[in-house]
């Protein structure tokens, strides 16, 4: 297996998720407990002092009044007004007020906004252009025209946002009333303001929202107050309350984060604002909303985020489950007894405990690659179905804990690579990364024997303990192959190729690593004794013999050998043998055979074993009356049988036979005759003796039979006949005669004939028997009467 690359680190947790599952793998529940206390830990939005804060509720949550004089309309055209003024310079925590409200506008864009109505949000700052010596009391910039929500303006537009110089506040609340169109019964105008003190080019700003109120665009304004002392909270105020608006405090990153929301939404008519978040993201959920202690569902809905609920006054339990989770069973919580009323605002963040896992791939140049992951919990079952990334790392949310993660792919020359990486742990909130690269090794393996040196050999990889699962396979050059896998063990089977090591097979290194990107290298010394086998005759000459050669009381041949003239030796490792010699010389089958049981053969040591056949031998040819050589092919049998023990080929030069003592029979048949049989001469009861050789010679000469069938007033008939040679049961000819003579070509000698006609009229077979002789060059007519 191949150990995951690469370091951890810690990152807010994405929403993101791997690509289509290439099969679906189903996984047990989850157990998710109830839980009542689900927010976070931060204090609640604290609002201005013209308008009581009311306690937060049993679940930590916060509950406002709703006012009586806002509605939700078709349309909402909101615009921020913020302060670039040099004072927003001054530290907040790490990070200037500037640069905190920098982050904040942008986390604003990637967040979700209802789908009920139609929302469209501008930008516009004062204070940023001009130093504090000039000033500029009409400094104030569009950023963002009011439009709908994209991520990358936004994005760009906060990177624009510095302090600088003055405040005029009024003045930037006067130019973006004039970025609004005229109000209609259709439309709300919403200006927030964020700035953190009074207007400084001496201007009533309280005045001016106050105008912007009563003018054509009706202008509604919430401020947010940030990081002001008491003078400039009251200053703030006044706007809010000129303006049918309200005034936010923030005192820190999560107030003002807050406040916004808060204000964005001030007209949005909801007693029920729940935000599901994995860290600080908003993530997609299914949310259900049940009556409060029962299964009767009342809503249902799929939110990115953030919903609005405007639900009768009563108790609810709320179902969240994370939509978009990559793991089988969804990640989900179960908030209870959530108490709505009519009149009061709940807020309710559901926050869902998911870390994130960052994995890739680089193939064995160290380049990205795409891969197929798998993960499972530690030691047990799949939590995601397998996937596959493209060449970049991918960020996966999950429920924390720990993990196992196995990768695989095919590398360019279709080598089939695998990586795991085990006990990962995801942590809530925190990303753990893992980038596994494929490598494979390389194993070098030599054979060598203490007498015949480096060898050549063949080769497979099977995985550990799985001999018919061939990974790879291949030849071994004697001065070593280099065999490229994946990292891994496996188990190695080796032959030889040599002849005379034949019986060295199945060499076998168990259970042996291979290391991705290193090469390995291992000597196999095969350790073996001799054996010197030889086959001869009764003169003592060698005689072409094959010897079969099996492990003691095993029928599996292990190695086979051949000698002749001379002794052949093969290599064995140590331990019993069986050997069978066969003398494949003979021209018989079954050939003359001597088995071995038993033979013993030791490391280093050298055994000899001579098979020693007692064969008698018989020398034939053909020739014609003329004594020139006929082509006869002659065919030896068991005196008495007609299964054909072997045959040879005389042309020029006598055939021989080695047999064992005992009576044969032989036949020489013509092999360029064109009659049809072919002229044939028999040898019948040869009695072969071992120390007596024979030699015998087919002479091939010819008369002609002539065979016709007639019946009474000679009328010609079709009847079966058969010629025999005197002392065979084996027809010289078969046939049917025809109404013209048949002739044959047939050698001299005695003869019998028997034939047969079937007599329709009488319903009777008749049959003859017929002894004649036939000269040479003599012409036998038989006429066949029944």
């Amino acid at each position: 297996m191949i150990a995951a690359c690469g370091g951890k680190k810690t990152a807010a947790v994405p929403n993101t998720k791997p690509s289509a599952p290439a099969e679906k793998i189903t996984t047990p529940p989850i157990q998710v407990a109830q839980t009542t206390d689900v927010t976070q830990s931060q204090p609640s939005t604290h609002l201005a002092p013209m308008q009581q804060q009311t306690p937060s509720d049993s679940y930590g949550n916060t509950s406002s009044q709703v006012a009586s004089t806002t509605s939700v309309k078709a349309k909402t055209n909101v615009e921020l007004v913020v302060d670039g003024s040099g004072s927003m310079n001054a530290g907040m925590g790490a990070l200037s007020k500037i640069e905190l409200l920098r982050k904040i506008l942008k986390d604003l864009a990637t967040q979700p906004f209802p789908t009920d109505t139609q929302r469209l949000i501008g930008l516009r700052v004062f204070g940023n252009t001009s130093s504090p010596e000039e000033k500029n009391c009409q400094d104030s910039q569009l950023l963002v025209p009011l439009s709908a929500i994209n991520a990358t303006t936004w994005a760009s537009a906060a990177d624009k946002l510095s302090a600088k110089g003055s405040a005029p506040l009024a003045y930037a609340m006067q130019q973006a009333a004039n970025d609004f169109p005229v109000a209609d019964n259709d439309t709300d105008n919403l200006m927030i303001v964020i700035s953190d003190g009074d207007d400084t080019c001496g201007q009533d700003p309280c005045n001016t929202a106050l105008q912007l109120h009563q003018s054509p665009q009706k202008v509604i304004i919430h401020v947010i107050g940030f990081d002001v002392d008491n003078r400039a909270q009251e200053r703030l105020t006044c706007i809010a309350k000129s303006s049918d608006g309200q005034f936010y405090l923030a005192r820190n990153e999560f107030e003002l984060r807050n406040d916004l929301e808060q204000a964005i939404y001030a007209n949005y008519p909801y007693n029920l604002r729940l935000k599901v978040v994995a860290g600080a993201t908003p993530i997609p959920a299914t949310l259900t909303v049940y009556q409060g202690g029962t299964d009767r569902i009342v809503q249902r809905d799929k939110v990115t985020g953030i919903k609005f609920y405007k639900l009768p006054a009563g108790t609810y339990d709320i179902g969240v489950e994370y939509t978009d989770s990559p793991e089988t069973v969804k990640p989900s919580k179960k908030v209870t007894g959530v108490d709505l009323q009519n009149t009061t605002r709940a807020e309710q963040i559901v926050q869902l405990q998911l870390g994130n896992l960052t994995i890739g791939a680089m193939d064995q140049s160290g380049s990205p690659t795409k891969a197929v992951f798998q993960i499972n919990k530690a030691g047990g079952e799949p939590v995601v179905p397998s996937f596959m990334t493209g060449p970049e790392p991918q960020t996966i949310a999950l429920t924390p804990g720990v993990y196992d993660v196995s990768a695989e792919m095919t590398d360019v020359n279709g080598l089939h690579l695998t990586a795991v990486s085990t006990n990962l742990e995801v942590k809530e909130g925190t990303t753990t990364e893992s980038i596994f690269k494929f490598q494979t090794g390389q194993f070098l393996i030599r054979l060598q024997h203490p007498e015949k040196g480096f060898l050549a050999g063949t080769y497979k990889v099977t995985p550990v303990g799985k001999p018919d699962e061939v990974l790879a396979s291949g030849d071994l050059a004697p001065d070593g192959t280099p065999i490229e896998l994946p990292p891994g063990n496996y188990d190695f089977y080796m032959d030889v190729t040599d002849e005379d090591l034949q019986g060295l097979t199945g060499i076998k290194l168990e259970n042996t690593p291979v290391t991705g990107g290193e090469m390995s290298q291992q000597l196999v010394t095969l350790t073996s004794g001799g054996l010197k086998l030889f086959g001869k005759d009764t003169q003592g000459k060698g005689v072409h013999t094959d010897f079969s050669i099996r492990k003691a009381g095993e029928t599996a041949e292990l190695a086979k050998a051949t000698s002749e003239d001379k002794e052949k030796l093969v290599y064995l490792p140590p331990g019993k043998y069986d050997i069978v010699a066969t003398n494949t010389g003979a021209n018989i089958s079954p050939a003359p055979t001597v088995v071995w049981n038993n033979i013993e053969v030791k490391e280093g040591e050298t055994v000899s074993q001579e098979a020693n056949f007692q064969l008698g031998e018989i020398k034939l040819r053909g020739r014609n009356v003329k004594e020139q050589p006929v082509v006869t092919q002659f065919t030896v049998y068991r005196s008495g049988t007609d299964e054909p023990l072997g045959a040879a080929m005389s042309e020029n030069d006598w055939a021989s036979f080695y047999l064992t003592p005992g009576l044969y029979d032989f036949m020489g048949e013509d092999v360029n005759a064109t009659t049809t049989p072919k002229p044939t001469v028999w040898f019948h009861d040869v009695d072969i003796k071992v120390g007596t050789p024979l030699t015998k010679e087919a002479v091939f000469s010819s008369g002609k039979l002539k065979v016709i069938c007639r019946g009474e007033n000679n009328v010609v008939l079709q009847c079966e006949f058969s010629v025999f040679t005197y002392r065979s049961d084996r027809p010289l000819y078969s046939g049917t005669t025809t109404d013209n003579w048949k002739d044959y070509d047939i050698p001299p000698g005695h003869y019998y004939m028997e034939a047969a006609y079937f007599d329709l009229d009488a319903a009777v077979l008749l049959k003859k028997w017929i002894n004649f002789t036939v000269d040479e060059n003599q012409i036998v007519e038989q006429v066949l009467r029944f």
